[in-house]
């Protein structure tokens, strides 16, 4: 009558509890997550490599700028680069857009390198805008390159639209 019954410990059920309680909360978060990335991926433009790999061509979406025009001069000190470029008609807007050049030597050892704004701030779709970068080298220039970036510091894709002569004509 006096002696207490052993009863045993509601911890077990209660952990059961929560323990089910923690399963559906985190069900429901990676659904949430896996829901938002595949609704993410179909808003967000294809990028140049992945619209080329879908389409089998790459679109005026896709690219960042189009480089029009490019020639070189050298002087004493310094290679200068001029050219123009022109933001797509399908493009998004660009602001504080730089040119970088980079010169090389015949073995292919970067020698030196130069940096420049393009001359038109803003860039609408359909703008163009002419740039000029001087690279301080006295070395002899094998070659060179050029890219851009944005005002955020990210690297802006480029097509080479020049119009260029053809290697062989028919006589």
């Amino acid at each position: 009558m006096f002696a207490e019954r052993e009863a045993a410990s509601p911890w077990g059920n209660r952990l059961a509890v929560m323990a089910g309680l923690a399963l559906v909360l985190a069900s429901g978060i990676l659904l949430a997550l896996t829901a938002r990335d595949r609704t993410g991926a179909q808003a967000r433009p294809a990028t140049a490599t992945g619209a080329a790999a879908q389409t089998g061509a790459t679109t005026a979406a896709a690219v960042g700028l189009e480089l029009l025009s490019l020639r070189d001069a050298r002087q004493p000190a310094a290679l200068t680069i001029t050219g123009l470029v022109q933001n797509p008609r399908g493009g998004a807007a660009l602001s504080g857009v730089t040119v970088t050049a980079y010169a090389f030597d015949d073995k292919g050892s970067l020698l030196a390198s130069g940096r420049a704004a393009i001359d038109v701030t803003a860039l609408a779709p359909g703008d163009e805008s002419p740039f000029v970068v001087s690279v301080p080298v006295t070395d002899a220039v094998a070659r060179y390159r050029i890219g851009f970036r944005g005002e955020d510091g990210r690297v802006i894709a480029h097509v080479d639209k020049r119009q260029q002569a053809p290697v062989a004509v028919n006589w």
